[in-house]
C-alpha cells in the first residue's frame, strides 16, 4: 500500500478510474430512479410498457393537432411510423384517419381546437384582426401491439423489454460503483503529495489557494451561463452536460486533492494571495513599529507618562468629537420629524 501511495502512475490510473465509476454510478441510479418511478419494480412489463407509450401517444396526439393547424399531411408523416389516429368532429364523425381496428397496447387522446381570425374596424376606421379556438373535436392516437416500423415507439418497447430483464442489475451497477468511487477518492486523498522523497508541492499546489477558487467560482458561473442559453434537444444537452461535468469533475477533485496536500504540508494558508498581502503589509510597517518601540522603551519614566497621556488627551478629544455628531443628528431627528408629523396631521 505504500508503494502504491508513492506511485505516480498509481494515482493518475485511480483519478482517471474514478471518474469513469462516478459516471457509472450516475448513470445506474438515473436509470434505477426511472425504473422506479414507471413501477418496474413493482408492475408487469405489459403494464409499464402501455403507461410509458401512453404518455407518448399523448404528446403524439398534441404533435397532430399542430400538423393539422398547419396543413400538413398526416398520411404521409405518419407513412413509416407505429402511429394510427382518429380526428373526430363533434358528431362523433371520423374525418381524418389511418386507424382500421388494429389492437393496440397504448392509446392518447386530446382536444382539436382551430384558430379563426375575424377582421374588424375600429372606431377610426382602422381594420384589425382577432381572433379565437373554436372546438372542433378530438384527436385520438393509437400505438399497435404488433409494431412494424423502426421508430421512437418501437425503440422505447424494446427499451422497457431490455430493461425488465436487467432491472436488479442496475441496482448492482449503482451499489458496486458508488462503493469503488469512494474506495479510490479515499485512497487520492491518502496519496495526495505522497512522493519517493516525502510529502512534496507539485505545481499545482503551488498555486495560491484562494486563485484556485476564484477560478472555480468563474468556472460555476460559466457553467450557469452556458446552461441557461442551453437548448431542449436531448443530444445537445446530454453532449453538454457530459462536457461540463467532465471538466468540472475534474476541477473539483484536482483542488480538494491539492487542498489535502497543502494541509499535510502546512502550506493551505501561507500559500495565498491574502497572506502575501499581509505579509507585505507587515514588512512595510515593522521597521517603523520596531523603532518606536525601541525609543518608547528608552525614555525616562517622566516621557513616557507624557506620551501616554498626549494619547489619551487625543483620544478622548475624537472620542467627545463623535459623541457630540451623534447628539446633534439624534437632536436634528427629533425636531424634524415631530414638525414633520404636525405638518401632515
Amino acid at each position: 500500500m505504500k508503494k502504491l501511495i508513492k506511485s505516480t502512475p498509481a494515482k493518475i490510473a485511480a483519478f482517471l478510474l474514478s471518474y469513469v465509476m462516478v459516471l457509472l454510478f450516475i448513470f445506474s441510479s438515473v436509470i434505477t430512479l426511472l425504473m422506479v418511478k414507471y413501477q418496474f419494480y413493482f408492475s408487469n412489463e405489459k403494464t409499464v410498457k402501455s403507461e410509458i407509450l401512453t404518455d407518448m401517444a399523448n404528446r403524439e396526439a398534441s404533435y397532430i393537432s399542430y400538423r393539422l393547424d398547419h396543413s400538413m399531411n398526416l398520411a404521409d408523416y405518419y407513412s413509416d411510423k407505429n402511429v394510427f389516429y382518429q380526428v373526430v368532429d363533434l358528431d362523433g364523425e371520423v374525418f381524418v384517419s389511418n386507424y382500421k381496428g388494429e389492437k393496440y397496447i397504448a392509446s392518447g387522446l386530446t382536444e382539436y381546437y382551430e384558430y379563426v381570425e375575424h377582421a374588424e374596424t375600429d372606431e377610426d376606421g382602422n381594420a384589425y384582426y382577432t381572433g379565437e379556438e373554436i372546438y372542433k373535436g378530438d384527436i385520438k392516437v393509437f400505438i399497435p401491439e404488433n409494431m412494424t416500423h423502426n421508430d421512437t415507439f418501437s425503440l422505447v418497447a424494446k427499451i422497457v423489454e431490455i430493461g425488465f430483464n436487467l432491472k436488479y442489475f442496475a441496482i448492482l451497477i449503482a451499489t458496486l460503483s458508488c462503493i469503488f468511487t469512494i474506495t479510490l477518492i479515499c485512497f487520492l486523498f491518502c496519496a495526495a503529495g505522497h512522493t519517493a522523497d516525502g510529502i512534496r508541492l507539485n505545481y499545482l499546489d503551488r498555486l495560491p489557494l484562494d486563485l484556485y477558487i476564484a477560478v472555480l467560482i468563474l468556472l460555476a458561473l460559466g457553467n450557469a451561463v452556458v446552461f441557461s442559453e442551453m437548448s431542449y434537444s436531448i443530444v445537445p444537452s446530454v453532449a453538454v452536460i457530459l462536457t461540463l461535468g467532465t471538466i468540472d469533475y475534474f476541477c473539483i477533485l484536482g483542488f480538494l486533492l491539492s487542498f489535502a496536500t497543502r494541509i499535510k504540508t502546512g502550506t493551505w494558508f501561507k500559500n495565498t494571495l491574502f497572506y502575501r498581502i499581509l505579509r507585505g503589509i507587515k514588512r512595510t510597517f515593522e521597521k517603523p513599529i520596531e523603532y518606536l518601540k525601541f525609543t518608547f522603551s528608552n525614555l525616562s519614566l517622566v516621557k513616557k507618562t507624557a506620551v501616554i497621556t498626549a494619547f489619551a488627551v487625543v483620544f478622548e478629544f475624537f472620542f467627545i468629537l463623535y459623541s457630540y455628531a451623534l447628539i446633534v443628528n439624534y437632536a436634528w431627528e427629533g425636531v424634524i420629524i415631530p414638525v414633520i408629523i404636525l405638518s401632515l396631521a
